[in-house]
C-alpha cells in the first residue's frame, strides 16, 4: 500500500473511480480496492451503520427528492427541509355534531370542498325546549300556579311557577288609598298610596273675542254664555263629554210645504217670511221651428211644450206644413183658444222682379188636432204671391213659431 499523504484531487467523482479500504472480513485486514459504485450500493443496502441511512421508504440506492404542489426543500448541511408554500391545507376529513335532538347536522363533503347540510327535525306535535331537544306539546305545562314574591323586578314563569312582584307594596306608590289635590301645576303623583292632582281649574283663564265688539276675559269661575241672534236661537243640552250649547234656526211664520206660481217674502236675514201660491199660468205652450235641409228633407225641432202632446210636422205640399196632434188628444185645437206667433226672418228673390223681399208666413187651425204653417213669396208685381217653401238653412233662418193654448171656450 502506497505511504504518500498526499495525492492529487479528482475534479469529477464517476462511479468507477476506486478506493483503497481495509478488507476486516479477512484475517491482518489486509488492503483492498473498491469503487465509488460498490461503496454507494453497500451504504444504499443497509451496510452504512448506525450513523448512516440504510434506505427511504424501501427505496435503496441514489434517492433523488423532488418537492410537490406548493412544496419547496430547503438544505443546510446535511438537513433537508421540506417547507409549505402555500397558505393553507387541504381538508381532508370533517365532522360534526349538534346538542339535541332538533336539528341534524349531515357531512356531505368531508375533503375538497367541505359541506355540512343542517336539517330540522321532528313535526307539528313537538316544540324545542331550551336545551335543542324536541318535546311532545302536550307535555308544554298547563297547571300554571300564581306567586307575587318580592316587590320589584320584572315578572317571571319558571317551570309552571308564574311570579309577579306585589309592586303595590313597594316605594312606587301602590294602590291608591286617598286623593290630594295640592298645588295648581306640574304633573299627577301617586307616592305611598297618596294620590295627588294638582287643581288645574283655578288657572283656566282665556279671551274672548267675535266679528264685532270688545274682547272680553274670562277667568275661572266665570261662566260663557251664547246667545242667539236674529233667527237664531241656542239650547243647552247636556251629553257625555259635557254640557253643550246647540244653535238652531228659529221657525218663521211660513208654513212648511210646495208653493207654485209663488210670492215670497225675504228679510235681510235671507230668510223667507212670507209666502204663498199665485195664479197658474192661463195657457199652455208649445214652441217649435221648421227646417229644411240640403237633401230637402223637412223637419221639426220642440224648444219647449207642456201641451201634454207630442206633436209631429209633415208637408203637406209646397210652402204647407202641418202639425198634427195624435188622435185621441180631445180635439185641444177645437175646444180651447189658439194664439200663434211667428217669426221669419229669410229674404227671398221674388218670382218677377228684382231685390230681396220677406216670406210672409201665417199659421192656421185645420182641424180640431191640425193646425198649418204656410210660407208665402212676396211678389212685386201684379201677380199675388203664392205658397213658397222656406229655404235650405244652411245659410237662412228656421222659421220659429209659438202656439198658446188658452184654457178658454170657443
Amino acid at each position: 500500500m502506497s505511504n504518500i499523504l498526499t495525492y492529487p484531487l479528482i475534479p469529477i467523482v464517476a462511479g468507477d473511480d476506486m478506493m483503497i479500504i481495509s478488507d476486516v472480513s479477512v484475517k491482518g485486514n489486509p488492503t483492498r480496492s473498491v469503487s465509488v459504485d460498490q461503496l454507494g450500493a453497500y451504504i444504499g443496502a443497509g451496510g452504512g451503520g448506525a450513523a448512516g441511512v440504510t434506505s427511504l421508504n424501501a427505496k435503496v440506492g441514489a434517492i433523488t427528492l423532488v418537492g410537490g404542489t406548493n412544496i419547496t426543500l430547503g438544505t443546510v448541511g446535511n438537513t433537508i427541509t421540506i417547507n409549505s408554500g402555500a397558505g393553507g391545507g387541504t381538508v381532508t376529513s370533517l365532522t360534526t355534531g349538534v346538542g339535541g335532538d332538533a336539528l341534524l347536522a349531515t357531512v356531505t363533503n368531508p375533503t375538497t370542498t367541505p359541506n355540512i347540510a343542517f336539517g330540522w327535525q321532528g313535526n307539528s306535535t313537538q316544540y324545542i325546549n331550551g336545551t335543542g331537544d324536541l318535546r311532545l306539546l302536550n307535555t308544554i305545562p298547563t297547571n300554571i300556579t300564581l306567586t307575587t314574591t318580592g316587590t320589584t323586578g320584572v315578572a317571571t314563569l319558571t317551570g309552571n311557577v308564574l311570579n309577579i312582584p306585589n309592586y303595590s307594596s313597594g316605594g312606587g306608590g301602590g294602590i291608591v288609598t286617598s286623593l290630594t289635590t295640592t298645588g295648581t301645576t306640574g304633573v299627577a303623583t301617586l307616592a305611598a298610596g297618596v294620590l295627588n292632582v294638582p287643581n288645574y281649574a283655578n288657572t283656566t283663564n282665556f279671551s274672548l273675542a267675535s266679528d264685532t265688539g270688545t274682547t272680553s276675559a274670562m277667568a275661572a269661575g266665570n261662566t260663557l254664555t251664547i246667545e242667539g241672534g236674529t233667527g237664531i236661537e241656542t239650547v243647552v243640552s247636556g251629553n257625555p263629554g259635557g254640557a253643550r250649547s246647540v244653535l238652531n234656526l228659529s221657525d218663521t211664520t211660513v208654513t212648511a210645504g210646495s208653493y207654485t206660481f209663488s210670492a215670497l217674502n225675504i228679510d235681510a236675514q235671507g230668510r223667507i217670511t212670507g209666502a204663498s201660491s199665485g195664479t197658474p199660468i192661463p195657457f199652455k205652450s208649445l214652441v217649435f221651428d221648421i227646417s229644411r235641409s240640403a237633401l230637402n228633407v223637412y223637419s221639426r225641432e220642440i224648444w219647449y211644450n207642456d201641451t201634454g202632446v207630442n206633436w209631429t210636422l209633415s208637408r203637406g205640399g209646397v210652402g204647407e206644413y202641418e202639425m198634427t196632434a195624435p188622435t185621441g188628444t180631445g180635439g185641444l185645437l177645437g175646444a180651447n183658444r189658439v194664439h200663434f206667433s211667428i217669426m221669419n226672418a229669410n229674404r227671398v228673390a221674388p218670382s218677377s222682379g228684382t231685390g230681396l223681399l220677406p216670406q210672409p208666413t201665417i199659421a192656421r187651425i185645420k182641424t180640431a188636432d191640425i193646425f198649418v204653417v204656410e210660407v208665402y213669396d212676396n211678389q212685386t208685381g201684379t201677380v199675388v204671391g203664392d205658397r213658397a217653401d222656406v229655404p235650405v238653412s244652411a245659410g237662412n233662418y228656421e222659421v220659429t213659431i209659438e202656439v198658446r193654448i188658452y184654457n178658454v171656450g170657443v
